[in-house]
């Protein structure tokens, strides 16, 4: 459970679970601001939501009634998406189906990481750009926004974005350059390209925010409030920039400066540089 934060700066240093209007214990503080619920805790909200229960959480002069039906409408999409709802381990519609229909959980990929050196970038020179930039360009989908290395009609070419070069290691190096720039956001494109520049880009983002020792990030709001994010990193595995996570931090409601959930769509398992 995430804390809400008005104008007001609302915070506080105690929460109370009541449920039915009954006082069902203290919430434990977590950390960064979130407050856990213990298993006996869990396991009376859930009864509660599954029927007209009541579930209100208590923090100082403060009440948050949680939406019964929204909770439940959570705990049946997750059912039915791990084919549980029927069987005595669901968390909505419970029953005597066999587990044997519950989907088996899918193993995270595995991203290896590798050793890096510490490397300086430098820009592309003239001639290195000459040869590059169109094929830089020709990477770029309908949905890829990189308006910045290519100057429209009205803007002479030493207006574009200087391009960067990171050697990654003696085969590849890492091009960098500042696609785009919006109010609140802006977008680093990455490719990944042979030491000679010889063959074609491979895009990894238009939309990143940083490179740091063989591995790429993206931090993104999703309005100027920054109650709202979209988040993804890449790590170098010696071949390419392999996504190793990708997530938000769910709508715009400004419930919590920074983002009040963690979603992932993407989870990896990234094992250390050997």
């Amino acid at each position: 459970m995430g804390e809400i934060e008005s104008d007001g700066n609302l915070s506080f240093d105690a929460l109370t679970l009541w449920i039915n209007d009954q006082q069902a214990g203290s919430v434990r503080s977590g950390d960064d601001d979130t407050w856990l619920l213990s298993e006996k805790q869990t396991r009376s909200l859930i009864q509660a939501i599954k029927g007209s229960g009541k579930v209100e959480f208590r923090g100082g002069s403060e009440s948050f009634v949680l939406s019964g039906d929204g909770a439940y409408a959570v705990l049946l999409k997750m059912d039915d998406v791990q084919g549980r709802i029927g069987t005595p381990g669901a968390l909505s519609k419970t029953g005597n189906k066999p587990e044997g229909s519950v989907r088996a959980a899918i193993p995270a990929p595995i991203v290896q990481r590798v050793q890096m050196e510490k490397a300086q970038e430098r820009e592309l020179t003239a001639p290195e750009l000459a040869v590059l930039k169109p094929k830089l360009l020709a990477t770029l989908g309908e949905d890829e926004d990189c308006e910045r290395i290519r100057p429209t009609e009205d803007e002479e070419e030493e207006h574009a974005e200087t391009i960067g070069l990171t050697p990654l290691d003696d085969a590849h190096v890492l091009i960098s350059a500042l696609c785009w720039r919006a109010a609140y956001n802006e977008g680093y494109g990455y490719w990944v390209v042979d030491s000679k520049l010889e063959g074609k880009p491979q895009l990894i983002t238009s939309s990143g925010s940083g490179y740091d020792e063989g591995e790429i990030f993206m931090s993104q709001k999703g309005r100027g409030l920054g109650d709202c994010w979209g988040m993804a990193n890449w790590v170098w595995d010696g071949m390419t920039f392999r996504k190793s996570i990708e997530a938000t931090t769910g709508m715009c409601r400004y419930i919590r400066l920074g983002g009040t959930w963690d979603l992932p769509t993407w989870v990896t398992e990234v094992k250390p540089a050997k």
